[in-house]
């Protein structure tokens, strides 16, 4: 009869700490969870940033060796070397490298550029898939008839902020 007594004032204080117990376990789980979840979400968006901040080093990059290559035909033909991009040098301007197409951006505000999953392009073609991403170029002219610099800006929106990359580069009448 003593023994029962003993036991059943055990099994009575027991409950208690097996609450307690399960309430820590409970905490250590989430919390084991919770580390990796975090670090995974974040993984994730700094893979999307990445993704998105490569496409646009792209399509800056190709703006530019779009206008080099506009003055490298020029002079192949004999024309004037920045013949064609006047667009771009009295205001903003946007290229449609698939249809080889230069023109002006209306109120300085170019159009968000449409991507074709099929060919990988991007371009302003109205069948696309809008993009997100908006190239703009302009022309300074630094030495007449010399030297210009040619600046491309990408936006694209992300997290619920505007991202930007301007790339700038100079190029040279050297065919004078």
């Amino acid at each position: 009869m003593k023994n029962k007594k003993l036991y059943l004032k055990k099994k009575k204080y027991g409950k208690g700490f097996a609450l307690i117990e399960t309430i820590v376990a409970i905490a250590v789980l989430v919390g084991g969870i919770a580390g990796p979840m975090t670090i995974a979400a974040r993984s994730i968006a700094a893979a999307q940033h990445a993704k998105n901040h490569i496409i646009a080093s792209f399509l800056a990059e190709e703006g530019i060796e779009y206008i080099r290559n506009t003055r490298d035909t020029n002079s192949i033909i004999g024309a004037l070397w920045l013949d064609g991009l006047s667009e771009c040098m009295s205001g903003v301007c946007k290229v449609d490298s698939p249809l080889g197409e230069i023109s002006s951006c209306f109120g300085g505000v170019c159009q968000k550029m449409r991507f074709d999953k099929t060919s990988g392009r991007y371009g302003y073609d109205s069948g696309w898939t809008e993009s997100g991403f908006t190239r703009s170029i302009s022309i300074t002219d630094i030495s007449a008839n010399k030297e210009a610099k040619i600046s491309v800006t990408i936006s694209w929106p992300q997290n619920k902020i505007t991202r930007n990359l301007t790339v700038e580069e100079r190029i040279f009448n050297w065919q004078r």
